[in-house]
């Protein structure tokens, strides 16, 4: 697991974000390279976090599963 900082994103997420994030807690919850930030636009663009390239795959891997609808 390698620390590094996370892109923060702002706004609302699509609707296949939520489910990602329920999905996350269990199978991959460090497989995301950016943190949610809320609808508030604020000045910060980074946080410090963790980001695990076995957790990165799995995250991939449940995408190509999940596609939008």
């Amino acid at each position: 697991m390698e620390a590094m900082a996370l892109r923060v994103a702002y706004g609302m997420p699509p609707r296949r974000e939520f489910e990602e994030m329920r999905v996350a807690k269990d199978k991959f919850p460090f497989g995301r390279d950016y943190v949610l930030g809320g609808c508030v636009l604020k000045p910060t663009k980074t946080v410090a976090g963790f980001l695990c390239p076995r957790c990165v795959e799995a995250r991939k891997a449940w995408l190509a599963d999940h596609p939008e609808r």
